[in-house]
């Protein structure tokens, strides 16, 4: 095929701005010149998401010998169409380019986009969408997670670009020599040998056919069992190891199996957060307010403790806020530093350099300090100094060099005096604040509970964002839910509805909760026009009746 003097092939693909998208397209252009065809590449800078979007349209024709070039890909035109990334292989494949019989390469590794991160709730887009329209649109599609791929050869996540240029090289519409692409990885002295022996693999995957027949990009979940073992292998002493064992058993024997899932996750970050001491609180909390689910449900156990399940779930992600001593934790993780050296393919003999780019403002400055402390220097409500909440402190510290290293270790042994801190007692009150919504729902409207419950995944966010995410919970709980029981008493099939769409709406950004309220008095009036109408042509109906049989 490749002595064919008439083909052209046109191709576009969708990357990641500042993930080698730029790498990959030269690349290609380079090899199909070293394999004797003429090749132009343009590249178009989109919205930035994430660290930018970058669409490379390349048109290469052989057997000419002056450039005929389209300035970009028409629809239905294009041959080959390649996502770095699977919502950049989405984003090409709704510009309608497939032309009929096209080739569709999609890496399913995601960097995920701003609009996704937003939402309070989760705002990710589906993957099985892209997944479905790629193989409508052509028979002859190659979905895989790239970048797991080369983790598994031992290579740096990087090179999966390379990994994909093989599959480009290896598959029908071009079906050309490796050989002259090889030569260009080489020429561009980046990674050299790890980027060629990832081209040979992708090329491999391809050319030999043993590319995977069907790819399901929900990953297998492993049993609690299985996850508590890998859980408990990555607590560096013998002492954390030993408490997680006994706190995991003792959740086994008080909740029993249909938890668990959960409660071996929450025991684990619990733990490597704080204290076992943390993690007894936690399970305390946990038991309150099942039990006071099992008093008003006495089937909650047969449908798998609906609100003790969500309770436990965000109680543990809210018990584990992110202070400085926690940020300083994670900074100087031991595993962090192993996975950068795995993704940019650090070697032994080579030194690299990590730079944090912190921005603390007063309140996560001042928030490690004791609470008594805080309280008198900014009062109870912090009316006093309130310029200190906007005011913005620049570090950057080098996490690689003794002193950086030294000074975030030194932060994160903070964590022994968290219980003290300013933070840490506005953090128990917030707590407390939802736990009461919790209880109140369940002793009222147990049918709501579940909601209520599930209502602190709208925190998230830092500094004014988590405020306005803190003021549409409080809305949610002592507001919406109470209007919803007045609306519908019997708390049937309307009241859930209801519960689960003003909870969607608030959870769309930080500071809906005035719109999902507004949602509830909209559905509040039109219910009330309609038992209005309903009640006059009632009315009507009956003196017609009357009338008549006078």
């Amino acid at each position: 095929m490749e002595n064919d003097k008439r083909r052209i092939v046109r191709m576009l693909i969708g990357t990641v701005g500042g993930q080698g998208g730029g790498v990959l397209t030269n690349w290609l252009v380079r090899g199909l010149y070293r394999s004797g065809w003429f090749a132009q590449s343009i590249g178009v800078l989109g919205l930035a998401q994430r660290s930018g979007t970058v669409t490379y349209y390349v048109e290469a024709r052989s057997g000419l010998d002056r450039p005929m070039i389209s300035v970009y890909a028409a629809p239905g035109d294009v041959d080959i169409l390649l996502g770095q990334e699977l919502l950049e292989l989405g984003r090409i494949l709704r510009g309608g380019y497939a032309a009929p019989g096209c080739t569709i390469i999609g890496n399913l590794y995601r960097y995920y986009a701003t609009l996704e991160k937003m939402p309070a709730g989760d705002g990710t887009y589906p993957a099985e969408k892209i997944i479905e329209a790629a193989k409508r649109l052509s028979d002859d599609v190659y979905l895989v997670d790239a970048a797991a791929m080369v983790r598994n050869l031992g290579l740096p996540e990087l090179t999966s670009n390379a990994y994909l240029l093989g599959m480009v090289v290896a598959s029908k519409k071009l079906n050309l020599d490796p050989e002259p692409f090889r030569k260009a990885i080489e020429e561009s002295r980046v990674d050299v040998e790890n980027n060629i022996r990832s081209f040979n693999e992708g090329y491999l995957l391809v050319k030999e056919g043993s590319f995977p027949p069907a790819i399901d990009v929900r990953p297998t979940t492993p049993s609690w069992k299985e996850r508590a073992t890998e859980l408990e292998g990555r607590l560096r002493r013998a002492k954390d190891r030993a408490a997680y064992r006994e706190r995991v058993e003792r959740a086994l024997a008080s909740f029993g199996e249909r938890l668990m899932p959960t409660m071996v996750e929450a025991c684990y970050r619990l733990l490597d957060y704080q204290d076992a001491r943390y993690v007894d609180e936690y399970l305390a909390r946990v038991q309150a307010v099942r039990d006071g689910e099992r008093r008003v449900m006495p089937d909650a156990e047969a449908r798998g403790w609906p609100v003790t399940e969500r309770y436990a779930r965000y109680l543990a992600l809210w018990l584990t806020y992110e202070d400085a001593p926690r940020v300083a934790q994670l900074k100087t993780n031991p595993e962090r530093f192993k996975k950068i050296k795995a993704r940019f393919g650090v070697r032994k003999n080579q030194k690299f350099v990590v730079t944090e780019y912190l921005d603390p403002d007063g309140p996560q400055i001042y928030g490690v300090l004791p609470a008594g402390l805080v309280t008198l220097l900014i009062g109870k409500r912090g009316e006093r100094f309130k310029w200190l909440q906007n005011v913005k402190f620049p570090m950057r510290i080098k996490t690689t060099s003794v002193w950086g290293y030294s000074l975030l270790r030194m932060m994160a042994g903070f964590r022994r005096w968290r219980r003290l801190s300013y933070r840490h007692h506005q953090e128990m009150a917030l707590i407390a604040r939802w736990e009461n919504g919790i209880h109140k729902a369940l002793q009222n409207w147990p049918e709501l509970a579940v909601y209520a419950a599930e209502a602190a995944d709208l925190v998230k966010g830092y500094a004014h964002v988590r405020e306005k995410a803190l003021h549409d919970l409080w809305i949610y709980l002592e507001q919406i839910l109470p209007k919803i029981a007045d609306l519908d008493p019997k708390l049937g099939q309307v009241a859930r509805s209801l519960a689960q769409s003003a909870l969607k709406i608030a959870g769309r950004e930080a500071g809906k909760g005035e719109e999902a309220l507004k949602f509830l008095a909209d559905f509040e009036r039109e219910t009330v026009q309609e038992a209005k109408e309903k009640e006059a042509k009632e009315k009507k109906e009956l003196a017609q009746t009357i009338a008549e049989k006078a």
